[in-house]
């Protein structure tokens, strides 16, 4: 009984490795292990960082917005004192000014001659009075030769005085009328300025066309990060804690990337007209890559003698657009420069894609493909089996902040 038992057992033992055998053989072509670590994205950022960048920007606008209210309303107050006193003076002015005008206006209306009549009536008076004497002395004289000589004398005396004070009457009504009508134009052009000036205190004018404003009025504000202007050219700083620097390689074994926030730099350019140029460099500090592996890091910063050479650089020569909207502020294109890499330096063309986010911060990013061996780096391999390809997608997500380019100084 216990050999039965021994030898079904190791038929058992038997039939079922050859079962786990048959199983292997069947399904080795259908089943694939692959190992993969995960790829880092340009667009993820910290959350943390962004935040606090987008508070650091809300700061500096509840600032600008503070400084421009306590100035605008200090500028209202200043127009508002003494403006009832300006308004009341110039309508006063205006309302006098309009009454001169109707009254010299009625007085101008009237011909010389029927002023020189009106001034004329004390002398026909006058005349009354001469021939109510005329004729006394006529009454009184006995001698009529004398009589008639005596008139003669008084009225010929009379009326040449007469004469004389008429004419001058008639010269001053006419030199009268002459400086009416004067003042009459005079006055229709003061009271247009004072109306001009009136209105303009009410904040309108219907007798002059409006003299060119300012867009917006005291409660129009431009905050800080609202001083950005696509077209011009600008000095652009790389915001680190926002801004990201990577690549991508393939191995026999798997992908894996490399990520670097240790970055810094600017530029100066104008993303509407990019061809005019564009200066700057960017630094990435070598040791600060990290593929998420300790062991493989380490062995990376010895390829690139990371303690000789501790930053990869790049300094841009040209950007050359292919498409630049300005209304919806984006330009794409590539960039040339040299790429700096364990002291090697390669010309290196890279396309871009630049934005400006809801911040008013430049989104730069790009790729391009280096070469690894082109930088005296040399892929790793481990025993022949698991090696590293030479070429790498090299990606930036870049963050920066735009400013006025300093002027240059001459000695």
């Amino acid at each position: 009984m216990s050999k039965l038992l021994k030898i079904v057992g190791a038929f058992a033992l038997f039939a079922w490795t050859a079962g786990g055998i048959a199983a292997w053989v069947a399904t080795k072509d259908h089943v694939q292990v692959t190992l993969a670590e995960g790829k880092a994205e340009p667009g993820a950022l910290d959350p943390v960082a962004l935040l606090s960048d987008q508070v650091s920007t809300l700061q500096s606008d509840l600032r600008g917005l503070a400084s421009a209210l306590s100035e605008n309303m200090g500028l209202m107050a200043q127009g508002m004192e003494g403006r009832s006193d300006e308004q009341a003076q110039a309508l006063e002015a205006l309302r006098a000014e309009v009454a001169l005008v109707r009254a010299e206006s009625s007085a101008a209306a009237l011909p010389a001659a029927a002023m020189a009549a009106q001034d004329l009536g004390p002398i026909t008076e006058r005349l009354a009075r001469v021939e109510q004497l005329m004729e006394r002395v006529l009454t009184t004289s006995a001698d009529a030769a004398e009589r008639s000589r005596l008139a003669e004398e008084f009225a010929e005396a009379e009326a040449g005085r007469l004469a004389k004070e008429a004419q001058a009457k008639i010269e001053a009504a006419e030199a009268q009328a002459a400086l009416s009508l004067a003042r009459e134009q005079a006055v229709e052009e003061a009271t247009a300025q004072a109306e001009a000036a009136a209105q303009a205190l009410l904040g309108s004018t219907d007798t002059a066309a409006p003299a060119a404003r300012k867009k917006g009025g005291f409660l129009s504000f431009k905050l800080p990060s609202d001083d950005f202007t696509f077209d011009k050219r600008q000095r652009f700083t790389v915001l680190g804690n926002l801004s990201r620097v990577g690549f991508d390689a393939k191995s026999t074994l798997h992908d894996f990337s490399g990520v670097s926030q240790s970055i810094s730099g600017q530029f100066d350019v104008n993303l509407a007209q990019p061809g005019s140029g564009i200066e700057g460099e960017l630094k990435v500090e070598s040791k600060s890559l990290d593929t998420a592996l300790a062991g493989r890091d380490e062995a990376m910063h010895d390829l690139m003698e990371a303690d000789v050479y501790p930053t990869i650089d790049f300094v841009p020569t040209s950007f050359q657009a292919d498409t630049v909207n300005a209304a919806e502020q984006k330009v794409t294109g590539k960039v040339s420069g040299k790429m700096t890499i364990h002291g090697i330096e390669k010309p290196v063309v890279m396309t871009v894609t630049g934005t400006i986010d809801e911040s008013r911060r430049l989104v730069l990013e790009g790729e391009t493909t280096l070469v690894m061996s082109d930088f005296e780096v040399k892929p790793p391999s481990k025993l022949g089996m698991i090696s590293v390809e030479d070429d790498i997608r090299l990606w930036i997500a870049l963050r920066a902040r735009a400013s006025d380019v300093p002027a240059t100084t001459g000695n």
